[in-house]
């Protein structure tokens, strides 16, 4: 009789396991749909362990498809197409535990013309290793390195391309980011603010270009004025 009992276990053990293993993907369709609305897609393949995701679209932009693989504690991703590459890590456990979303080792490229129409001069925006936790109220902590390839030449004809490179941390439950540019610091120097709903707000300045505009104007700039800019970054993607 136990061993009946035992083998009777063992068999709803194994239909449990299989029942787990081929959830399909589609399950999080209406968790995506609800939380991320800016991002669109086509069809989700597989299951919650390995699927593919296809025509992930940002801002009416088709990225690619992207692929998962999970277990009890990650979920890698990645995403490579012409123009955007993505991949990296998310904790799955810290989000079980705390309802936090928490990126590890995450990398990205964006060189695509298309998706970035509303930002002419920027040839590529590129994040490297990036660990980031944030929840859809606040941002907790993020690091790594992220930076802005500029196409110096169509900017006041002031020659070869520069890079902005931006130090990320989290103030106030918004992400923070001061920003320098490089080779030559006197280009373009500042900082942003992002909130949880994507609003950003820029402040900028720079040596170079107000000492160009000080010799034109034949006289001495004492102050060196800044440029503040705000906006929506999804807007700044979708607008025309």
């Amino acid at each position: 009789m136990r061993i009946f009992i035992y083998l009777t276990l063992i068999i709803v053990l194994l239909l449990a396991s299989l029942a787990i293993v081929n959830i399909p993907l589609s399950v999080v369709k209406s968790y995506l749909n609800d939380n991320f609305p800016e991002i669109t897609f086509s069809e989700l393949e597989g299951t919650i362990w390995s699927g593919r995701i296809e025509n992930v679209s940002y801002a009416g932009q088709r990225l690619g498809d992207l692929n998962t693989d999970m277990d009890l504690r990650n979920l890698n991703f990645s995403l490579i197409d012409s123009g955007v590459e993505l991949k990296g890590t998310v904790k799955v456990n810290r989000y079980i535990f705390s309802n936090q979303i928490e990126f590890q080792n995450t990398n990205l490229l964006i060189s695509s013309k298309l998706l970035m129409r509303n930002l002419p001069n920027v040839s590529e925006l590129i994040g490297e290793n990036l660990n980031f936790i944030f929840d859809f109220d606040r941002c907790y902590e993020i690091s790594g390195n992220a930076r802005a390839n500029i196409l110096r030449k169509n900017v006041l004809n002031l020659g070869s391309d520069i890079s902005l490179i931006a130090d990320l941390s989290c103030k106030e439950g918004q992400l923070y980011g001061s920003f320098i540019s490089a080779p030559n610091e006197n280009y373009l120097s500042g900082f942003f603010y992002v909130d949880n709903k994507l609003n950003y707000n820029l402040t900028a300045s720079s040596k170079n270009i107000f000492s160009r505009i000080s010799k034109i104007l034949n006289e001495g700039i004492l102050v060196n004025p800044e440029i503040k800019v705000s906006g929506n970054l999804y807007e700044l993607f979708y607008g025309d």
